[in-house]
C-alpha cells in the first residue's frame, strides 16, 4: 500500500478510472481487455506488451491503437532518433 501511495504521489497525471462497462467493450484477449480499456481511456496509440498475441490487430483497430513488442517499440524510437 505505500508502494501505491508513492506512485499515485509521484505520477497523478497517470491514474486513469477504468469502468467494467469500457471493459467489456474490448473485444481482446478477456484477460488483457483491461489493458486495452486503460490504452483506450488514456488515449494513448500504441501498447507496448510480450504478448502480442492477446492484442490482435482487428481488436485495436477500432481504438486507433497498435501493438509492439519492447524490442520494436525501441527500434522505432532508436530509428526516429527521440529521447526516451
Amino acid at each position: 500500500m505505500r508502494l501505491e501511495a508513492r506512485i499515485k504521489e509521484a505520477f497523478p497525471a497517470a491514474l486513469i478510472v477504468i469502468t467494467d462497462s469500457i471493459v467489456q467493450l474490448m473485444t481482446n484477449h478477456p484477460g488483457d481487455r483491461h489493458v486495452l480499456a486503460a490504452a483506450m481511456v488514456a488515449k494513448a496509440n500504441i501498447i507496448v506488451t510480450s504478448n502480442l498475441k492477446h492484442f490482435q490487430d482487428q481488436d485495436l483497430a477500432p481504438w486507433q491503437i497498435e501493438a509492439k513488442s519492447p524490442d520494436e517499440f525501441l527500434t522505432d524510437r532508436k530509428e526516429e532518433q527521440l529521447p526516451f
